[in-house]
């Protein structure tokens, strides 16, 4: 008798889990890993699968970017600006277990709420949102940022959300994301990145 999947209880638990510790089909696997399901570094299936997305997402991930920014060649500053929320994206997005695309669309509307001459606040803010804007709310008291621009570089981030976003992969844009930027910067590089001082001396190859 074959053994069904312990998420959903319909397919066929065609690989192990070992935070259900049992039979999870790879549709619940694919969709719930790291998001619902805390898996291990030890699993097997994360590594091979994680790996597998990041690749197939970055390749998708550049060619947006370069669509959604085309318009910014030349543009040294707004491209820097561009990159420097990608870095803050990704930190502190690490620190935030669980999180999807869906949570990252979430946070940019509310920074871009924000960035209104009329700031209307109708609910508390999410994790992502709050965690990303006592980043961000500093820089633009002391003048480091420019509203406008910063409003810019939300939309263009919020532009390539949409794009990239999967029903069945909730953090296709992410792991973009992550493909992308370590592609621009070796690991040990972008641990010495603070807020948005960020000067990668290749970024002018994206465009």
């Amino acid at each position: 008798m074959e053994e069904k999947c312990l998420r959903c209880g319909k397919r066929r638990g065609n690989r192990y889990c070992p935070v259900l510790a049992g039979p999870i089909c790879s549709r619940c696997c694919g969709e719930n890993r790291l998001v619902r399901i805390s898996c291990p570094s030890t699993c097997p299936h994360l590594e091979h699968h994680e790996a597998f997305q990041r690749d197939k997402q970055g390749a998708r991930y550049h060619e947006v970017w370069l669509k959604i920014n085309e318009d910014l060649r030349g543009r040294e500053a707004d491209l820097k600006l561009i990159i420097a929320l990608e870095y803050l994206l990704k930190r502190v997005a690490e620190g935030v277990e669980g999180l999807t695309d869906a949570d990252v669309e979430v946070a940019l509307t509310e920074l871009t709420i924000r960035m209104s001459p009329i700031e209307l606040v109708t609910q508390a803010p999410s994790l992502l949102g709050r965690l990303l804007w006592e980043e961000l709310a500093p820089q633009l008291e002391e003048g480091r940022l420019l509203r406008e621009l910063l409003k810019e570089g939300l939309t263009r981030l919020a532009k390539m959300v949409a794009s990239l976003r999967e029903p069945e992969v909730p953090r296709a844009f992410l792991q973009g994301l992550f493909a992308h930027l370590e592609g621009l910067l070796p690991e040990e590089e972008q641990q010495e990145q603070s807020g948005l001082i960020v000067t990668p001396s290749d970024f002018r190859r994206l465009i």
